[in-house]
C-alpha cells in the first residue's frame, strides 16, 4: 500500500518583532511510505522517506537581542531527509 503526504506550513514569526533572523518562510514537506503485509498479517515491512525533498527549515530560534542585545539568533533546524526500512513481526 503506497502513501504520499504533502503538508504546507506558512510563514512563522518566532518573535513578536519581525526580525529576519527569527522568521521561517513558508515551505512544503513531502513524506512517503510503502507498506507490505503478508496474507496472515504476521509480517509487515515499511519502506519510508521523510522530508523527501531534503528541505532545510527552522523548528525554533532564540534571538540574540533578547539575550545579548546584538543581531542574530540561535537556530534549531529540523532533520534532513531520512529514509529507512522497518520490519515488524506479530506473534499471535
Amino acid at each position: 500500500m503506497p502513501r504520499v503526504d504533502y503538508t504546507y506550513r506558512s510563514t512563522i514569526d518566532f518573535t513578536i518583532n519581525r526580525d529576519p533572523y527569527n522568521v521561517q518562510a513558508g515551505f512544503g514537506l513531502v513524506n512517503a511510505t510503502l507498506n507490505f503485509t503478508d496474507n496472515d498479517a504476521r509480517w509487515k515491512a515499511e519502506l519510508y522517506v521523510r522530508n523527501a525533498t531534503d528541505k532545510k527549515y527552522l523548528l525554533s530560534t532564540l534571538g540574540f537581542p533578547e539575550i545579548f542585545g546584538t543581531q542574530g539568533a540561535l537556530q534549531d533546524y529540523a532533520d534532513p531527509r531520512e529514509y529507512g526500512l522497518k520490519v515488524t513481526r506479530n506473534f499471535k
